[in-house]
C-alpha cells in the first residue's frame, strides 16, 4: 500500500519577501535490504543521485520560491514524497507540483543510494545528475540536461538517445558525440563491467563521462 511518508508544511503563515526564499527541506530514509532497484518519478526540478556509504536510501528535497510571494508558498504546502515497495523495487514519487504555472516554486531532490543499487528515473522537465552510481542506470527526461559520472571499469554498455540537442560519451581518453535533430544516438558496449547506462532525452544535452 502506498504510504505518505513526508508532507511539506513549510513556513505556513510567515511573511514572504519579494525575493528568492528557501522554504526548507523534506528528508526521508529507508532500508535498502532486499531492494534491487529504486524507481523515481520526478516531474519538474533538479534530481541528483549520489553513491552513499550506508546500506539505506536517503532523500532530501530542497524547496524554494524563486521570487517569493504567497501563491508560491501556498503551492509548496502541497508537496509530498510518496514511497512504496513492490517486490524488490522501491518506488519514490514527488507529488503536489503544480501542472500549470509554478509561480516560482523550485525543488531539488538529492538522493544517496548504495552504489550498486539499480536506478530508474523518469522526469518531465529539469536537470539530472548521477555521480558514482555503479549499478544499472536508466534515465528518461523530456526537457533538460543529463550528466552522468561513473567508473569505466564498472560499466558494460552505454546507450544514449537525444531528440534535439547533443549527446557525448567520454571514456578511455576518447569521446563519441552526436548532435542535431530526430533521435541521434550514441552506442557503446565494449565495457568490462556489469552496469548498463541508458539515457533517453527529448530536448537538451547528455554528457556521460567514464573515468
Amino acid at each position: 500500500m502506498r504510504a505518505v511518508l513526508l508532507i511539506a508544511m513549510l513556513l505556513a503563515g510567515l511573511p514572504v519577501p519579494a525575493r528568492a526564499q528557501n522554504l526548507g527541506t523534506l528528508e526521508g530514509q529507508w532500508p535498502a535490504q532486499d531492494i534491487e532497484e529504486l524507481r523515481v518519478h520526478f516531474p519538474v526540478g533538479e534530481l541528483i543521485f549520489e553513491a552513499g556509504v550506508a546500506s539505506e536510501i536517503r532523500a532530501e528535497l530542497g524547496v524554494r520560491c524563486r521570487h517569493g510571494g504567497s501563491s508560491c508558498v501556498e503551492r509548496s504546502k502541497k508537496l509530498r514524497l510518496v514511497t512504496h515497495v513492490a517486490g524488490r523495487t522501491r518506488y519514490l514519487d514527488l507529488e503536489g507540483m503544480p501542472k500549470f504555472g509554478s509561480h516560482g516554486l523550485e525543488v531539488t531532490l538529492r538522493i544517496a543510494v548504495p552504489k550498486t543499487l539499480a536506478v530508474d528515473a523518469e522526469m518531465g522537465v529539469g536537470d539530472f545528475r548521477a555521480d558514482g552510481i555503479a549499478g544499472d542506470l536508466r534515465v528518461e527526461l523530456g526537457v533538460g540536461d543529463v550528466t552522468v559520472l561513473a567508473r569505466e571499469a564498472g560499466v558494460k554498455s552505454v546507450n544514449l538517445t537525444v531528440g534535439i540537442g547533443d549527446a557525448t560519451l567520454s571514456h578511455g581518453g576518447s569521446s563519441q558525440a552526436v548532435s542535431g535533430l530526430l533521435g541521434r544516438k550514441v552506442r557503446w558496449s565494449d565495457g568490462v563491467g556489469a552496469a548498463r547506462v541508458s539515457v533517453e532525452l527529448g530536448v537538451g544535452d547528455i554528457a556521460v563521462r567514464l573515468d
